[in-house]
């Protein structure tokens, strides 16, 4: 399912109905709306967060909330291979080879329980 929105209210109540399996979440969102504090409250709700940004020195400060970030600029075909690879590995080991462009931040992807 792919559900895309501007404003973090609308971003949470997507996620609580859809239960995505990953969230790619920019820093800077609609109007002052902060994707860091989006993706805290996606963690909490076991959702993990990929940053999408240029904004790649915050996105490492927030590390511990999100369990990659891909820096902007990027093309389409660079997140697609960001996301099978991401979603490979929330299932287990992958030989999928890791996106030159993809900061993961935990090699355990954050698997660890919110909280």
């Amino acid at each position: 399912m792919l559900d895309l929105t501007t404003r973090h209210a609308e971003a949470l109540e997507v996620a609580r109905a859809c239960k995505p399996e990953l969230a790619l979440v920019n820093i800077r969102l609609a109007g002052r709306d902060d994707g860091i504090e989006l993706a805290v409250q996606l963690k909490a709700l076991d959702i993990p967060v990929v940053f999408i940004s240029g904004q790649i020195s915050r996105a490492r400060t927030a590390a511990t909330v999100a369990i990659a970030s891909m820096p902007k600029p990027y093309d389409a075909y660079e997140m697609v291979l960001a996301v099978a690879y991401l979603l490979a590995r929330l299932e287990g080991p992958t030989s999928l080879p890791r996106p030159d462009k993809l900061e993961v931040f935990d090699e355990d992807l954050g698997l660890v329980p919110a909280g």
